[in-house]
């Protein structure tokens, strides 16, 4: 009884965590999941240990998150892998497809967070995660968990995307572009709009990496119009953030457009506008990162029209 009730605790106070941005909260969600862990041994009720271990990984993410330092997700990493040692497939394929889906997500923070590393070891850690996502799809039904399915999915798009730009493997980014379109297949806009909309700027993204890697205008142009798919769940007031990164998005592939074109002043104009938008609200709601990206594609634009505007 006492490990459920602390194991619910930490469950809310995650939530809280979550919402609030306050790490107070997470800190005190991993001290409930531990306490659930004491009442629960390992030997004697090891799935509810395993449960509790789980919770606790994720809180270990999201603050790893938080912090974006690489041995945050290092250790929520390892204990992911402890609920492997007692979750199998056979037994709980679900459980056991949830827990590699975590750990690809820890992998793929500590791919990013990885700054100083070598081009080659970031890329091997996006591989790591794609052979983490794809043993995730293979424990879930696409017909019993189409959703759960598509989300496996949508999160092996992201991770051989990696591997294309780290590796310069257009196949990987093909794979990528695939994997986002069975995404879509199943988390439709009227079944689940904001998941919808995610992974619609997650096909975009797969999409611009091919046609920047490939110089095609076409593979741009069909980027573009997953972008602007992505916003329209969207608006400036109801999600600000939501909204902003959709438009910077948008800034990116048209300069990216505009350089290929190698002519007209259109795009470029436009990427401006949207870029900016992005901007104002990156920097009114102290996003220091995602406004860091909307200077660049502002920046990027001013260049390439002050050179066609000689």
């Amino acid at each position: 009884m006492r490990g459920s009730i602390y194991n619910h605790l930490g469950t809310a106070l995650r939530y809280l965590g979550e919402r609030e941005r306050d790490p107070s909260w997470l800190k005190e969600a991993s001290e409930a999941f531990v306490n659930a862990q004491a009442s629960w041994l390992r030997e004697s009720n090891p799935f509810e240990w395993a449960a509790a271990q789980n919770n606790l990984a994720n809180v270990l993410r999201a603050k790893a998150e938080r912090s974006g330092d690489a041995a945050d997700f290092r250790v929520a990493i390892d204990a992911h892998r402890e609920v492997l040692e007692i979750i199998s497939f056979a037994e709980y394929p679900y459980v056991w497809a949830r827990a590699h889906n975590n750990i690809g997500l820890s992998i793929l923070g500590l791919a990013r967070s990885e700054l100083g590393e070598s081009v080659e070891k970031i890329g091997k850690y996006y591989q790591e995660a794609a052979s983490c996502f794809r043993a995730a799809i293979s424990g879930v039904s696409r017909t019993d968990d189409p959703i759960i399915w598509a989300e496996f999915q949508n999160n092996l798009s992201t991770s051989l995307v990696g591997v294309g730009e780290c590796f310069f493997d257009v196949y990987s980014i093909q794979a990528a572009v695939k994997a986002s379109r069975l995404a879509l297949e199943e988390a439709r806009r009227e079944r689940a709009p904001a998941v919808w909309a995610r992974f619609q700027a997650n096909l975009g993204n797969a999409l611009r990496t091919l046609g920047e890697f490939s110089r095609d205008l076409t593979v741009l142009n069909d980027a573009l119009v997953a972008y602007q798919e992505s916003l329209l769940p969207y608006s400036e007031t109801s999600s600000p953030i939501d909204w902003a990164k959709g438009n910077d998005n948008i800034a990116g592939v048209l300069v990216s457009i505009a350089d290929i074109r190698g002519k007209g002043t259109v795009e470029l104009e436009e990427a401006i506008r949207c870029a900016e938008c992005a901007l104002r609200v990156f920097e009114g709601a102290e996003a220091g990162g995602l406004a860091a990206v909307a200077k660049n594609n502002i920046t990027r634009a001013k260049t390439l029209l002050s050179k066609r505007n000689k």
